[in-house]
């Protein structure tokens, strides 16, 4: 396959000053689902299926679970039973987490278990927890070791299946974005690098029973529909745009953030358009971004009455908000400390905002409205107790801004190709050794995460550095364990 730009493509791109305004670059979106790259992407994408584990372990995992599992089965929000089955299962080891204490002993206002797990991972997951259930059923009626209790093998496959289908998506969304911006070639190893030079492999294959497949998923979608309509946003997509927007905020409520991108966008072109004296358009701009606004806030309902009949209050936990300090005071190490920081866990993000810097210096405003997602992500994270984020791979708080790297990091591979393109086969070359060397680091930290090569609680220097030259000589027996029993690495 054939990763270049053919003349008249680079044209086209040049033609739209790089950033792909007009006619030309939304033909270039809507194409990009047809093209070469994206049937490789796929391709690749289930090659990689096997070393999928289905199943789910963590609290935080469980809980998405509970939702699905207790509407479904018992037609209620009372998860006694849901984390009871699960503890049951490993008592030992969900009594040393704290699993029991935090939610089979305790009790919230309505006398009922909590959950401090939004309900939209749970809302995607339920059409493949449908055909779980059928697959369940059709194996009881044959006579099968199944049980169409809801807990079993087709439930947990089903929902497991449903998170790698949900990233698939995503990625496919954020490179379709990038095609509206740069070329195939830029568009294609961007979308590939973030996806297995990022924690995005593992938990859409290792760990998919938690959130973030389903808010890479959302946010890209969100993006890749107001990229489409920004500039001709009517009240009706708007109200398609808010209602992904209350989407995204259902999965996770601080991706709810992302709606500052087309305030932001409509922001800056109000006054554009107030220093041109054009009242009518400043007018059209506030009245499309408010009804985003109000149709994401309806959207959001369901989980406000949620949290209701749970805390007996329209609002999170009262743990969950104890956890935040708005003055962010962990936002300078957040990207800097060197046993949790996003740039150690995966340096090619550091390419990928060097390419957004890119973006801002040639557009502005869309520049700027699409980096105010990946800032508030950072600022929010560091307001978070909790921000080391550690026992888990990577810095996985920041899958949401997924769509963002991978437009960054094609924006920085574009620039680079267009002096190839002057300069020789050697420039070049610079895109698609710089992916390799970052899904190499990546995976080396991941074998090291899950054969305990590394303290799972903190990157420790040079040691990660210097294990990683082992990994090779252990990688056979490694890639059979992982093949195998890929759960045996969850025990340890």
């Amino acid at each position: 396959m054939n990763l270049t730009l053919d003349r008249r493509e680079r044209g086209r791109t040049r033609g739209a000053g790089g950033i792909g305004t007009g006619s030309a670059a939304r033909a270039a979106g809507r194409s990009a689902f047809m093209d070469r790259a994206v049937l490789l992407l796929i391709g690749l994408y289930l090659l990689t299926l096997p070393l999928m584990t289905h199943d789910i372990r963590a609290a935080d995992e469980i809980e998405y679970f509970a939702y699905l599992h207790s509407v479904a089965f018992d037609r209620d929000l009372d998860f006694l039973n849901e984390y009871q089955y699960f503890f049951d299962r490993a008592p030992e080891k969900y009594t040393r987490s704290g699993f029991k204490k935090t939610f089979i002993d305790t009790i919230t206002p309505t006398g009922l278990r909590p959950n401090f797990g939004p309900i939209g991972t749970a809302v995607l997951w339920t059409p493949f927890y449908a055909v779980g259930h059928l697959v369940a059923l059709g194996g009881e009626a044959v006579g099968m070791a199944v049980v169409a209790d809801g807990y079993g093998k087709p439930y947990l496959w089903a929902i497991t299946l449903g998170s790698a289908f949900y990233a698939l998506a995503g990625l496919l969304l954020a490179y379709a974005l990038c095609r509206t911006l740069v070329g195939q070639a830029a568009a294609f190893w961007a979308t590939l690098t973030i996806w297995l030079g990022t924690p995005v492999i593992f938990y859409s294959h290792l760990a998919p029973g938690y959130s973030h497949a389903a808010s890479l998923f959302a946010v890209a979608l969100f993006l890749f529909l107001w990229n489409r309509w920004r500039d001709d946003l009517t009240i009706r997509r708007a109200i398609g745009l808010g209602v992904a927007g209350g989407i995204v905020a259902m999965i996770r409520e601080q991706d709810a953030l992302f709606l500052t991108v087309p305030a932001l966008y409509a922001g800056l072109g109000v006054l554009g358009s107030l220093r041109r004296g054009a009242w009518r358009e400043a007018i059209r701009l506030v009245v499309g971004v408010a009804t985003v606004g109000f149709a994401a806030i309806v959207t959001y309902l369901p989980q406000l009455l949620t949290y209701q009949i749970l805390n007996g209050v329209p609002r999170p936990n009262k743990d969950v908000s104890d956890k935040m300090n708005i003055i962010s005071p962990f936002f300078w190490r957040v990207m800097t400390d060197p046993a949790h920081a996003l740039p150690y866990w995966s340096p090619i993000i550091l390419v990928a905002l060097v390419g957004a810097a890119l973006l801002i210096r040639r557009n502005p405003r869309l520049g700027l409205a699409l980096i105010i997602g990946f800032l508030l992500t950072w600022y929010i994270n560091g307001a978070i107790k909790t921000w080391t984020t550690a026992g888990s791979f990577g810095a996985r708080r920041f899958l949401n801004c997924t769509p963002i790297f991978v437009v960054g990091l094609a924006y920085a591979y574009e620039a680079i190709l267009a002096v190839g393109r002057k300069r020789g086969a050697v420039w070049g070359a610079i895109v698609p050794v710089v992916s390799i060397l970052a899904i190499a680091w990546n995976a080396g930290l991941i074998i090291q995460f899950v054969t305990l090569m590394m303290d799972r609680q903190r990157l420790e220097w040079p040691k990660n550095l210097l294990t990683q030259f082992r990994i090779p000589f252990e990688l056979p027996s490694i890639l059979r364990q992982l093949l195998t029993d890929r759960g045996s690495f969850y025990e340890q």
